[in-house]
C-alpha cells in the first residue's frame, strides 16, 4: 500500500485537500488499493499559505498551519510526502527540492509535477534532476523515466489544469553504517 496508519504524512501545499480527502475515501481506496485491507489514514500534517484555504481544511479535520511552505525549517520525521506543489515558473522543483529535506531515511515522496520538471533543460530543472538522481532512490520498477512516470495528457482538465503532469517518487535513502 501507499501508506501504513502509524506513518507520519505531510502534505507541504494543501490547496483544496483533494490528496488528504482522497486518502480518507474508502470508496476510492477500494477501486485503486492493491491490499484486501484499507488502511486508516495515517496522521498527517499540512500546509497552506492561503487562509480561506487553511480554513476549509481545518473544518475538514486536517492539523494546518498557514504558512509559505518553503519558509518552513525542515526536521527529517516524515515517512511519507504527498504533493501536488504550484508549477509556474518551475516552482514545483523547488518545493519538492524544500520538501525531500522532511523525509526520514527510507521516507518517500510523491508529486504530481509539471511534464517539464522531467524533460525540460533550463538549468533549474536539470540540477533538480540531477540531485534527485544522485541522492534519492526509485520507490519502484515501474518508473521507467528514472524517478519519473508520465501521467495521461491533461489529466487534470477537469480542475482547470491544463499542463501535462507527471508523477514524481523518490525515497529518502537509510542510513547505512
Amino acid at each position: 500500500g501507499w501508506w501504513r496508519e502509524t506513518d507520519l504524512v505531510l502534505e507541504p501545499n494543501g490547496g483544496a485537500g483533494a490528496i488528504l480527502d482522497y486518502m480518507r475515501n474508502k470508496e476510492l481506496m477500494s477501486k485503486s488499493h492493491c491490499e484486501d485491507r484499507i488502511p486508516k489514514p495515517p496522521k498527517s500534517k499540512v500546509y497552506e499559505i492561503d487562509p480561506t484555504r487553511a480554513a476549509t481544511l481545518r473544518g475538514k479535520g486536517y492539523d494546518v498551519t498557514i504558512k509559505d511552505f518553503l519558509t518552513v525549517q525542515p526536521v527529517a520525521i516524515y515517512d511519507k510526502i504527498f504533493m501536488n506543489p504550484p508549477f509556474s515558473r518551475g516552482r514545483d522543483a523547488d518545493h519538492v527540492t524544500h520538501a525531500l529535506k522532511f523525509l526520514k531515511p527510507g521516507g518517500v515522496l510523491i508529486a504530481v509535477m509539471s511534464a517539464a520538471t522531467e524533460l525540460s533543460r533550463d538549468g533549474r530543472r536539470v540540477s533538480f534532476r540531477k540531485m534527485t538522481e544522485k541522492n534519492y532512490d526509485r520507490i519502484d520498477n515501474y518508473q521507467r523515466n528514472g524517478m519519473f512516470t508520465d501521467l495521461p495528457p491533461l489529466s487534470f482538465a477537469s480542475a482547470g489544469t491544463n499542463v501535462n503532469t507527471v508523477l514524481f517518487a523518490a525515497r529518502a535513502r537509510r542510513v547505512t553504517s
